[in-house]
């Protein structure tokens, strides 16, 4: 294996498998800023005790019971939604954990955060409210930091995570969708033994049947070939296409060298000075040495040059990128900072309306 290749690889970030997927709502986007600016996500029926939650066992039917009839006794919430809510604050409190990832949507769900839980639960001390369906409510204070790592468009969600908003519950598991959600927050990663790489295909036309056929077969040529040069000839790698013009690639196999090669292969059909975040590193293609890895692959067949033309002058076609250069996620925007500072204005001008 070339060790410049070895090196990209050890630098790939690694999924633990047993992380879960969590998604969140934010009281019809009103807790959303919050969520963002003071790093958490929260939960609300502040009045449930704490002390009942510490003490729910899931083999015990009591410790349920005693949760969901102190929701029906002392909130608006009777029967079915009493039992909802019990096993959303269960969920909150007992099934989330540090390492997994949250995804919250803003008010109007035009574009949504993704981020890793990174504390236990615990209680803040949170005597604001807000403005909710004509009803104030308190800030939640059952709580639980939270790193913010990615934001995501309403167009990724529905093109990448249809289904995922479905819900109208306040807290949901989503890990049918972890990989989706992986490939949001980084273009290559490693989860239970398998390598991930997305490609991004750009094209507005329609896509053209031969540019997207010379461009599949290019990704099995070249995946068997780095494979070969790995000291094996692996076949196991399955390919998820999502194209309406514009759309996803997801390749997933378990050479390692086959699917970084392929990544290698595109950027430098796009840019060789192309600097690409691989894992928690940014490295150059140049300069990292993996620009003249790939000159050196191609180099030793003439073949694969041949190949590599076709591959090339398809992926310029289809307009195909390892990462999504129109990345959202390089700062917050005016509409962004705008809406903080509204919200703001209109929260402390609600809470002085607030008899309570």
């Amino acid at each position: 294996m070339d060790i410049e290749i070895q090196k990209a690889i050890e630098k790939v970030r690694i999924v633990d498998s047993d992380r879960s997927y969590w998604f969140i709502r934010t009281y019809g986007g009103e807790m959303f800023e919050d969520f963002i600016t003071n790093s958490y996500v929260g939960v609300g029926l502040n009045s449930v005790p704490f002390k009942y939650l510490e003490e729910y066992k899931k083999d015990s039917a009591e410790s349920f019971e005693r949760i969901k009839m102190y929701i029906e006794k002392n909130t608006d919430y009777k029967d079915g939604s009493a039992t909802n809510w019990t096993n959303q604050l269960i969920n909150f409190h007992h099934e989330i954990r540090r390492g997994d990832l949250v995804v919250i949507p803003n008010k109007n769900s035009s574009y949504f955060h993704i981020g890793t839980v990174e504390s236990d639960i615990y209680v803040a001390d949170d005597n604001r409210s807000f403005l909710h369906k004509d009803k104030y409510e308190k800030f939640p204070e059952k709580r639980r930091k939270v790193a913010w790592e990615k934001r995501i468009s309403a167009s990724d969600v529905r093109n990448d995570l249809k289904g995922m908003t479905s819900t109208h519950q306040a807290i949901t598991n989503i890990n049918r969708f972890s990989e989706g959600i992986e490939g949001h927050i980084s273009s290559i990663f490693i989860k239970e033994d398998k390598i991930y790489l997305v490609i991004k295909v750009n094209q507005d036309e329609d896509i053209n049947a031969f540019d997207l056929s010379t461009f599949l077969s290019g990704i099995t040529y070249f995946y068997k070939e780095f494979s070969k040069e790995e000291g094996s000839e692996s076949e196991d790698l399955t390919i998820k296409i999502k194209l309406q013009s514009k759309g996803r690639t997801v390749l997933k196999g378990l050479a390692y060298t086959g699917v970084l090669g392929i990544a290698g292969l595109v950027l430098l059909s796009n840019n060789g000075e192309f600097k690409a975040t691989i894992g928690e590193d940014e490295f150059s293609f140049k300069t990292d040495g993996l620009l003249n890895s790939m000159s050196d692959f191609l180099d030793k067949k003439q073949e694969r040059k041949i190949k590599y033309e076709e591959f090339q002058q398809s992926i310029q076609n289809l307009k195909a990128k390892v990462s999504d250069e129109d990345n959202l996620n390089d700062n917050l925007s005016n509409e962004i900072k705008e809406n903080r500072e509204e919200n703001n204005g209109e929260n402390n001008s609600k809470q002085d309306e607030n008899p309570n």
